[in-house]
């Protein structure tokens, strides 16, 4: 049986006792690797549903519970296509307090990446990406564990979902401030336990960065500054030194497509077939300057 939780504050939704309702044997998912909470699915109703619950031993502990409660606080505080809906707080029988998410059907970003995306489908998965976190940080949200693992791609499309908040801080919680994150992609500031911010995202999205588009080395070694000052300050100034950066690759294929449309004009021998086998040639050349670029 599960029944959702009344709002304790200003982000929870409001009773519906249409969701009381008996669940299916949940499926396990996956363990934490703090091994404090777990993931779980269940069919019900119709459709999959996601809940992440403590793990036994956790269950009961005030801290522990006051901890999922903020996860989900945070995720439901934030409503944007590339991250990972929070829908309810609710309790499961014989599992405690719960927290119901939005069922991805996808891979991480690091099993997308095994896939061998073509840059094209890198640099709008990036887009996409870099919305998200922007969106993030306006609501003063900051994840604190973005790593490829906390990054889906869905199926269909291979849009972005931002997932697991578990670390994640926002200006109105006052818990879980100290040291976070995974190492390998953690910030050096947040491995010492010292105050974070949307530099600190910034920081693991350099190193994200390195993996998923290698060409973006200077911006990605910018963002990965052992100093905060020296990072981009927050993610527009981030998305404006990508889009100069792109503009800058795309200039010597354009001057190269003008180059050989003018003697085209000027010999005026071209047949039809032969101009359009020029422009796609032309546009090759583009891509392989993107491609290889950086």
């Amino acid at each position: 049986m599960s029944k959702t939780i009344g709002p304790a504050s200003g982000f929870f939704p409001a009773w519906d006792e249409d969701r009381a309702e008996n669940h299916p044997a949940l499926e396990i998912l996956h363990v934490s690797g703090s091994g404090f909470t777990s993931l779980y699915r269940s069919r019900s109703g119709g459709r999959n549903r996601l809940y992440k619950v403590l793990s036994p031993q956790y269950r009961g502990d005030m801290l522990y519970e006051s901890l999922l409660r903020k996860e989900f606080e945070i995720g439901y505080s934030l409503t944007h296509p590339g991250i990972c809906a929070y829908q309810a707080f609710c309790t499961l029988e014989g599992m405690g307090n719960a927290m119901e998410m939005e069922w991805i059907e996808g891979c991480t970003l690091r099993e997308w990446l095994q896939r061998s995306p073509s840059a094209r489908q890198r640099e709008a998965v990036l887009d996409e990406l870099l919305d998200a976190l922007a969106y993030m940080h306006r609501r003063q949200v900051v994840h604190r564990d973005l790593k490829p693992e906390n990054i889906m791609i869905t199926d269909r499309g291979s849009h972005v979902k931002i997932i697991d908040f578990g670390f994640s801080d926002s200006d109105a919680h006052a818990i879980n401030k100290g040291a976070a994150g995974t190492r390998e992609y953690a910030a050096p500031e947040l491995l010492k336990g010292l105050p974070t911010d949307q530099r600190s995202d910034i920081w693991s999205l350099g190193k994200i960065l390195q993996e998923m588009l290698p060409r973006y080395g200077r911006i990605s070694r910018r963002c990965m500054a052992e100093n905060p000052g020296g990072r981009f300050q927050d993610i527009a100034a981030l998305q404006k030194a990508i889009a100069r950066r792109r503009r800058l690759w795309m200039l010597p294929a354009a001057l190269t497509l003008l180059l050989l449309l003018l003697a085209a004009w000027h010999f005026r021998t071209w047949s039809e077939a032969d101009v359009d086998a020029l422009v796609r040639e032309a546009e090759e050349a583009i891509s392989a300057t993107i491609s290889s670029a950086g």
